[in-house]
C-alpha cells in the first residue's frame, strides 16, 4: 500500500483475536526460513520453510479478504497497488504448492553465502514456475501470473517476504503479533555481517530514512547500563551495555542527545559500578560454543540506580585504549565508515539483531 493510502481494516474483537495469530505464523515462518539460511544449503530444506510461508501468508490473505466484515475495505485498499501485486503473487506460488505435481523451492543456482568468521548465510532467489506447472492450474490462478512476474520470480526470498508483512500491517496494524517487549514475535531476524539488508519488517529501503528509523523507535532489550561518556567527533556519546534479563549481551554507543529522546519516550537507561557483579557465561543464543555473554550475578535492580543526566563536563568511566571500547568509538564517528556499514553496525546495537 502507499504511504497515500492511509484505509486501514476495522476488526471486530474476536477477529483480531483470530487474525493475530494467524499473523504469528506467517511472522514466524518468515523467521524460520532465514534461521535455516544459516544451517542449510540444501535447498529442499529451504523449501519447506517456503511453502510454510506461502501456506501462513495465503490463510491470511483469505480471512482477511474473504471472511471477516470488513472483507471491503482490505480487497479495495489493495486492489491495484504494488502490495495489492505483492499478496497476488504468494497467492499464485502457492495455489502451485498446493494444486500441481510441482515443488516450490528457492532457485538451485541462485545461493550466495555470505559471511565468515561469524558464520555463512545463503541467500537465493524464487525460482520459476515452469509452462507444465503453470498450464495445470486453474484459470484464475493463471491471471496471477503477471504478479509472479514482477513481484517474486528472480528475487531475493527474505526480503520479499518481509515486504508481505510489511503490507499486511499497512492495511490492518492491529494484527502484528508482539512479543512481551512490544517487539513483532520472531525479529529482528539476526545482523549478518556485510550484509546491509533489511533485519524488520518495518525498516525503510532507503538509508537516510532508515537512520532516521532507528533514531525514532526505541532500542530493544530491557533497559541499558551506562558505564561511561566518550566524546566522538567533539559531541559527548554514553557507552555501555543493553540489558536483556542478567545478559549483557551487546555494547551500545548513542549521543547524548539520542538518549535524552530514549528516555522522554518511555526507555530506561541505568548506570552503577560492574565490579564484581558480572561473570562470564556461555552465549545461549549463540552458535559458536565458546562465544560468552557477561551476566549480572544479581538482579540488576539490586545495584544500579536510573541515569540521573545525559551529560558531563569530563568524559568518564572507560579506557579509550581498550580495544572494544575504542573500536566502537570508531565506527560511531562520521566518515570513518561507508554509511551502510555505519548503519548496519548501528542498527545491531539497536536492534539487539
Amino acid at each position: 500500500m502507499s504511504a497515500a493510502t492511509p484505509t486501514t481494516v476495522s476488526l471486530t474483537t474476536d477477529e483480531e483475536n483470530v487474525l493475530k495469530v494467524l499473523m504469528r505464523d506467517v511472522q514466524l515462518a518468515v523467521s524460520a526460513f532465514y534461521a535455516k539460511t544459516a544451517t542449510s544449503a540444501d535447498v529442499e530444506s529451504l523449501g519447506t520453510e517456503v511453502r510454510s510461508f506461502l501456506s501462513a501468508t495465503q490463510t491470511l490473505n483469505e480471512r482477511l479478504g474473504g471472511t471477516i466484515s470488513d472483507k471491503a475495505t482490505y480487497r479495495s485498499a489493495l486492489s491495484g497497488t504494488a502490495d495489492g501485486e505483492l499478496i497476488d503473487a504468494v497467492k499464485y506460488v502457492r495455489n502451485v504448492a498446493q494444486h500441481v505435481l510441482h515443488v516450490v523451492r528457492p532457485s538451485d543456482d541462485s545461493g550466495a553465502l555470505f559471511g565468515g568468521l561469524h558464520g555463512l548465510r545463503l541467500y537465493v532467489d524464487w525460482d520459476d514456475v515452469p509452462p507444465a506447472a503453470h498450464n495445470a492450474l486453474h484459470a484464475r490462478t493463471q491471471a496471477l501470473r503477471p504478479a509472479f512476474e514482477a513481484r517474486l520470480r528472480g528475487q531475493e526470498v527474505v526480503s520479499t517476504m518481509l515486504s508481505v508483512l510489511r503490507a499486511f500491517a499497512a492495511v490492518a496494524p492491529q494484527l502484528v503479533h508482539r512479543d512481551e517487549r512490544g517487539e513483532w514475535t520472531g525479529f529482528p531476524l539476526k545482523t549478518q555481517p556485510s550484509v546491509s539488508g533489511r533485519l524488520h519488517p518495518e525498516e525503510p529501503d532507503d538509508l537516510k530514512r532508515a537512520f532516521s528509523w532507528l533514531d525514532s523507535r526505541l532500542p530493544n532489550g530491557d533497559a541499558r547500563l551506562v558505564v561511561g561518556q566518550v566524546t566522538v567527533d567533539g559531541e559527548p556519546h554514553l557507552i555501555g551495555y543493553t540489558l536483556v534479563g542478567q545478559l549483557f549481551p551487546t555494547i551500545f554507543i548513542e549521543s547524548s542527545q539520542q538518549v535524552e529522546d530514549d528516555i522522554a519516550r518511555g526507555f530506561e537507561y541505568v548506570t552503577g559500578d560492574l565490579t564484581g557483579r558480572v561473570e562470564l557465561r556461555h552465549d545461549p543464543n549463540s552458535r559458536d560454543p565458546g562465544h560468552s555473554v557477561l551476566r549480572a550475578v544479581n538482579e540488576i535492580g539490586e545495584w544500579a540506580s536510573p541515569l540521573d543526566r545525559t551529560q558531563w563536563v569530563d568524559d568518564w568511566g572507560v579506557d579509550p585504549a581498550d580495544e572494544e571500547w575504542a573500536r566502537a568509538m570508531r565506527f560511531a564517528k562520521p566518515g570513518y565508515l561507508l554509511e551502510p556499514q555505519r548503519y548496519e553496525i548501528r542498527r545491531a546495537q539497536r536492534l539487539l539483531a
